[in-house]
């Protein structure tokens, strides 16, 4: 989240110290995490004081109205599904926690449709700003349709639909066809086809 910061990608601000704390609920995680596992919830500045500790990040709390994970390599979005809300009330919008269906694949067409391009530039600008060539990104967006990272999986389950299977077989087929570095796609100069 650090790098997120330093590097201008929207993620939920970090609280550094409990006085950072302002208002609202504050989610806590271990530095090391996965599955949507070891998520708390802290309401308020009382229960932040009483569970502070080292080896864990504390940031402010986004009520999110979609959840996505766009699957970037080289600065391309390979494929972009939705996660699905389980209705249960909990934050974690994943399927190892909630049991909830696979995530639905967005076409290009559809992310154009949805105004999702935020969502599809911050995903690429979390890879970029940590140095990686590729990963799976989590990104929320909030009721006013703000896009924040939440974090790149450097270990995505690839094989989370036929076609998230079949892009990431295309892109280490590309990357494997040569045998110097590729370069990334340059995605800030890319145009809306019209």
């Amino acid at each position: 989240r650090q790098l997120f910061i330093k590097h201008d990608v929207s993620a939920p601000r970090l609280l550094n110290h409990i006085d950072d704390y302002n208002s609202g609920v504050v989610i806590a995680r271990p530095y090391i995490h996965s599955k949507g596992k070891n998520l708390v919830v802290l309401n308020n500045k009382q229960e932040l004081q009483n569970h502070w500790r080292n080896g864990w990040y504390y940031s402010e709390f986004i009520d999110k109205v979609r959840e996505f994970r766009v699957h970037v390599g080289h600065s391309k979005v390979l494929a972009l599904m939705e996660k699905h809300n389980p209705n249960n009330g909990s934050i974690a919008w994943n399927r190892a926690q909630n049991d909830t269906e696979p995530f639905t694949r967005i076409k290009q067409a559809g992310a154009d449709d949805q105004n999702l391009l935020s969502v599809l530039q911050e995903a690429i600008k979390a890879v970029n700003a940590l140095g990686l060539d590729m990963g799976g990104v989590d990104v929320m967006l909030d009721k006013d349709g703000i896009a924040y990272v939440l974090e790149v999986n450097t270990a995505p389950t690839l094989n989370s639909s036929p076609k998230v299977a079949e892009m990431w077989s295309k892109y280490w087929q590309w990357l494997l066809r040569i045998n110097s570095k590729r370069d990334h796609w340059d995605f800030l100069v890319f145009k809306k086809a019209s």
